[in-house]
Order: structure tokens, then sequence, then C-alpha cells
């Protein structure tokens, strides 16, 4: 995934949260979850709202056929995704938080290729 992607947060009334423009590496992140996890780098915020998700925090992403998670891997057992399904230019999916003991829905995501 190469370029720059638009992401766009939105909590579970559909209401945009955070927006941040990212870039996809391919050095080696660290996580506490196992898998291929790479960096993910902010390039810009628009908008946030470090409630909802920590776009501060350092992101990873991991791709596995045709799907891609973006999260926060590094704290162990309090982990936050995003999954969707790969596409060239626009990519969908929805934003959840897991852990030992739980699992929610905290709501969607989009990613637009910029450049």
């Amino acid at each position: 995934m190469s370029g720059t992607w638009k992401l766009e947060i939105k909590d579970s009334t559909k209401e945009s949260k955070v927006i941040a423009n990212v870039r996809f590496e391919h050095d080696i992140a660290q996580s506490c979850i196992s898998g291929d996890w790479r960096v993910v780098t902010l390039v810009s915020i628009d908008a946030s709202d470090e409630k909802l998700f920590p776009i501060e925090q350092p992101l990873s992403y991991q791709i596995e056929g045709e799907d891609i998670t973006i999260g926060r891997n590094q704290r162990c057992d309090s982990y936050l995704h995003l999954n969707g399904k790969l596409d060239t230019s626009n990519i969908t999916g929805d934003y959840y938080a897991f852990g030992l003991k739980h699992n929610k829905l905290y709501g969607h995501f989009t990613l637009r290729l910029i450049d």
C-alpha cells in the first residue's frame, strides 16, 4: 500500500471523529499480538478525538489475503482495530476494541488514497 491515505473514523452514530493522513511502511512494528505487523506513519491530523481513537499513539497494520487490519497493538490486551477489505483506492470497514474479556464495535472507518 503505497502513497498517502486519508483515514476517517466515525463513531457508532456515524459522526466523524478522527481524520488523519497516514502512510503504510514496510518496517516491522512492535506488537503484543501475533502477526506480521508493519508501521503506520502519521503524516498529519485534521481532526482528533483521543477518547474514541488514539490516533497519536503508535499504530501498525497487517494484510492477510484481501483483509487489512490497522490498530493499536502495543498496549497488550487493550487492542483497537480497524478491519476492512483491501482496495486500490478506497477501503471501508469496522472499528472495534477487544481484549481478554471484551469485544465491542465502536464505529466505522474509511481510507481513501490521496497521492
